[in-house]
């Protein structure tokens, strides 16, 4: 957590626009229809993922937000994902920095399709982000989880350096991910939350 704290006194301002789309949601939806798509890079490539419900989120973790959406605690309770494991959503938000809207999955603040609104971000920033809209975002994958709908953690990965988001954009693996947290510098480790999507992975690329 320590490069979130040092990057504290952005605080809210920077956060809004991450998550929307959605009002508060404690109980996900039945997938009776298609929500809407977003872009995701999956192993480097540019695809399309279809939500099928709306996000999932439960207390405990405590949470201020509307949403009962946490980031910086994971979950004490996960969503039935049917028998099978549960995979990673890697979230990529831009802190203090716009970058070009064509590195964005959701670039629009408070519109993301079957994301919340609102998080609670009081773990990472202090109390003022206790109901907050986080930045626009990026998705990075590293499974294709079987390209049927299934639920998927979200664990954020914050980007203060237009540099490194720009490195990876060009380079949107997970490996290269690590490789930069590696050298610690203009990114963050992995925050856990106590927020899940859920959606399905185009198998074909995006051209």
């Amino acid at each position: 957590m320590g490069a979130w704290r040092r990057i504290g006194s952005w605080s809210a301002i920077a956060l809004l626009g991450w998550v929307a789309g959605c009002e508060n949601n404690k109980t996900a939806t039945a997938p009776e229809k298609l929500l809407g798509s977003t872009a995701a890079w999956v192993n480097g490539q540019v695809r399309s993922i279809t939500y099928n419900q709306d996000f999932f989120c439960r207390t405990p973790p405590t949470s201020g937000a509307s949403s009962s959406c946490e980031v910086g605690e994971a979950a004490t309770q996960r969503p039935d994902n049917q028998g099978r494991p549960i995979p990673i959503l890697y979230v990529m938000t831009p802190i203090g920095f716009r970058p070009a809207d064509a590195t964005l999955h959701c670039p629009t603040v408070g519109n993301c399709v079957a994301h919340p609104t609102t998080v609670d971000l009081s773990r990472l920033f202090g109390a003022s982000a206790a109901n907050a809209q986080l930045p626009a975002h990026s998705h990075i994958l590293d499974t294709e989880a079987g390209n049927q709908f299934s639920a998927f953690e979200i664990r954020v990965i914050g980007v203060t350096d237009p540099n490194i988001w720009n490195q990876i954009a060009t380079n949107p693996t997970l490996a290269n991910v690590r490789s930069l947290q590696q050298r610690g510098q203009g990114i963050t480790q992995d925050v856990p939350s106590n927020l899940f999507l859920f959606f399905r992975i185009d198998p074909i690329a995006r051209p």
